[in-house]
């Protein structure tokens, strides 16, 4: 306490790497919730993919309810859910006399969409294909600013009407309904799915590859189109096993300010040391042993580390707070992020501090009295 700006600046290595550390495991974290909340096969067993044997095709051909009715008579299928994976897509948009491109979802339905002014999009209108869109509220202030009060958007220069603004932070600023985009644009952007539910006591990787060659064999569109058992946890375990390493590289990195910061606790527990030489000598004289001298010098370098650990943590949480209010996906900082800076805070303490702390207990009481 008698040297506080000294023990601070030591402290602003370990406050720096820690700080690091904890950024960086919170923001993988992050990004493998957002990489896996893009998978759209939930609790189900597994996925069937179609896709058209013509690659220069623009169209994205669509399971037919007979391939619905042909999949469920596969032994072993309990249940077939049919999806359609929607991507943001861009688009250009003009408001008034002002044009952007902005990225819009073409599904069939409001899922996922808040509606927070005016109405969803209708069942109906989704059915029809109506030019009815949601829009984003950010997007909706470009439409009070430029387009006057007027309800209506051009999209790739066809007009929409706009039924309702939902909440910021999709991905995307638009929701068009997928028969109007594919009736108005020629093209499909989204990827048919169907999520296979296989029944207990059936093998559930021989399952899905029964019911992708049945269709394959029996369905009507067999000769324009191939389908594919799609490997969906494997693709998500492989993403973030990327994301891990990248993290770990990066981390590695920043453990050399950890390395230089642990260099500089050495130097300011020297300095402490040669200046309490006194103090050490009061102590052996009352009763104390070189290890009682050894623990004390120990446990300070341990504790300074420590602080600059949990102002490492406090920092690292502000920058991960910042960093969630602008990118796409929320830092997530685990307990284990957590235990790992506070292991290697108090690590380097005791590393770094064992060397000045047995110098400590070898000076020589005839000596230092």
């Amino acid at each position: 306490m008698s040297n506080k700006a000294r023990n601070f600046l030591t402290m602003f290595g370990i406050i720096i790497g820690i700080a690091a550390v904890i950024t960086i495991m919170s923001v993988g974290n992050g990004l493998k919730q957002k990489a896996n909340s893009f998978s759209s096969l939930g609790n189900a067993d597994g996925q069937i993919s179609i896709q058209s044997k013509d690659l220069n095709s623009d169209q994205q051909p669509s399971f037919s309810k007979a391939d619905i009715q042909l999949v469920e008579t596969v032994p072993g299928i309990k249940r077939v859910k049919m999806l359609n994976k929607a991507f943001p897509t861009p688009v250009k948009v003009q408001v008034g006399d002002k044009s952007s491109e902005q990225n819009a979802i073409i599904q069939n339905s409001n899922h996922k969409f808040t509606v927070v002014s005016g109405h969803p999009i209708s069942s109906d209108a989704f059915e029809l294909g109506l030019n009815q869109v949601l829009i984003s509220e950010q997007l909706n202030q470009k439409l009070k600013k430029y387009n006057h009060g007027r309800k209506v958007v051009f999209i790739n220069q066809k007009g929409f009407e706009v039924d309702g603004i939902f909440e910021d932070g999709q991905d995307s600023e638009i929701l068009i309904p997928q028969r109007a985009y594919v009736r108005d644009f020629g093209s499909n952007p989204n990827q048919d799915l169907i999520n296979l539910y296989v029944d207990k006591g059936f093998n559930k990787k021989a399952t899905l590859k029964a019911a992708a060659k049945t269709l394959q064999t029996k369905s009507d569109s067999k000769s324009q189109v191939k389908f594919a058992v799609v490997d969906n946890k494997a693709s998500m375990k492989f993403m973030n096993k990327i994301i891990d390493y990248i993290a770990y590289f990066i981390i590695f990195v920043a453990s050399i300010s950890l390395l230089i910061a642990g260099i500089g606790v050495m130097n300011t527990m020297y300095m402490t040391i040669s200046e309490r030489t006194q103090e050490i000598g009061i102590r052996r004289a009352f009763g104390a042993t070189k290890n009682d001298i050894r623990l004390q010098f120990l446990f300070e370098s341990a504790m300074l580390t420590l602080l600059g650990g949990f102002g490492g943590i406090l920092l690292g949480e502000g920058i991960c707070y910042v960093i969630g209010a602008f990118a796409p996906f929320k830092p997530v900082t685990s307990l284990q992020a957590i235990g790992v800076s506070v292991g290697v805070s108090v690590s380097i303490g005791i590393v770094f501090g064992i060397i000045p702390a047995n110098q400590a207990a070898r000076k020589n009481l005839i000596e230092i009295l």
